[in-house]
């Protein structure tokens, strides 16, 4: 199926570049590698969705529905004890250093208490193609998930992409995640639900946008290019 070759390649394409950043090392690029991966990480738990549109019990969509609302929930988590740990250039440091690990540590605690509600959880999770061919998560429906998306995910995300190199990564990031929402949301005029895949797969500009931050930096204050890696 055509979706799954997409899902698949993109996947395959931003878990590179996420290594790219790693191998790399420059300032923040740690960081970035794990936003990066994350947000690939979508992709292929949409490539489960669509090994299995049957939704036969336990199979792979059921299973990808459910890891990818629990990774939903751990992203703010990850994302915030990731910039607290492995980021620089982080605004009123250490001040909000701190806020970082207080942040992660509640969305952590908040993401394993789903855990077991999740395994209580006996009946099949389906997610389906929507109008514009692109999966309707299944965890959007109210009446399947215990904890719907809402307003302190989206602040839980926001803290560390507004702290982090503000001027840079924070301001270019923030942009992309805004527009990708904004066009996923025009585009599910039907509120079937299949913005969050529309959201997922535009953001993924992000991580085209952390690896030639360093070459922006340095055309503006005239360090050299930063396009090769370490030997």
């Amino acid at each position: 199926m055509k979706g799954e070759g997409i899902s698949l390649g993109v996947f395959a394409i931003f878990a590179g570049i996420s290594l790219l950043l790693l191998m790399r090392g420059q300032s923040n690029d740690t960081y970035m590698s794990i936003v990066v991966f994350l947000i690939a990480l979508f992709q292929l738990l949409e490539y489960g969705v669509w090994k299995n549109l049957d939704c036969n019990p336990g199979g792979s969509n059921n299973r990808a529905s459910r890891i990818a609302y629990i990774l939903m929930w751990s992203i703010p988590a990850i994302l915030c004890l990731a910039a607290a740990f492995f980021s620089t250039n982080i605004v009123a440091d250490p001040e909000s250093r701190l806020l970082l690990k207080g942040a992660g540590f509640i969305f952590t605690a908040l993401a394993c208490s789903l855990v077991p509600i999740m395994l209580a959880d006996k009946k099949t999770w389906c997610t389906q193609p929507g109008p514009n061919w692109t999966p309707s998560w299944s965890f959007l429906k109210t009446d399947e998930s215990p904890l719907a998306l809402n307003p302190i995910w989206l602040i839980g995300v926001l803290i560390p992409i507004l702290l982090v190199d503000p001027l840079f990564l924070g301001s270019g990031s923030a942009l992309i995640l805004a527009g990708s929402y904004l066009i996923g949301k025009s585009q599910d005029r039907l509120m079937k639900g299949e913005w969050v895949s529309v959201t997922s797969l535009m953001v993924n500009g992000i991580g085209l946008w952390a690896l030639f931050v360093p070459n922006l930096r340095g055309l503006i204050f005239g360090f050299p290019p930063v396009l090769q890696l370490p030997a």
